[in-house]
């Protein structure tokens, strides 16, 4: 009896693999992406400082070929009154994608914003 069930459990697993392929399958419905990082900026040949950020991206996929690309970040005053960087970046991101592999190029003026003492 116990054999029975266990048979046909596997027996409906199998099926259910076989004719549910199409449900492993991505949509786009979603062309928006949003994420966080971190980051550091190097300025050891100016002030000798390479202080460590933090910040956020945002893209809106127009196709699987082009999007807009946005990104900012944020370098936080140190205890020294040094740094307190923004930087912004937006622009155009255009390459090609398959199943496994993308590969992108990314046109993104963007505007940097010194704060703290020694930017002054």
């Amino acid at each position: 009896m116990l054999r029975k069930f266990s048979v046909r459990k596997v027996g409906m697993a199998i099926v259910l693999v076989l004719f549910s392929s199409e449900s492993f399958a991505q949509t786009r419905e979603h062309p928006i992406e949003v994420g966080g990082f971190l980051t550091t900026i190097d300025f050891r040949d100016s002030i000798g400082e390479k202080p460590g950020g933090f910040g956020g991206r945002f893209a809106y996929n127009f196709t699987n070929n082009f999007a807009f690309d946005s990104e900012v970040a944020y370098f936080p005053e140190n205890p020294g009154g040094n740094f307190g960087q923004t930087v912004a970046l937006a622009g155009l991101r255009a390459g090609i994608r398959s199943e496994s592999f993308g590969a992108f190029a990314m046109v993104r003026p963007g505007v940097v914003r010194f704060g703290g003492d020694f930017f002054r």
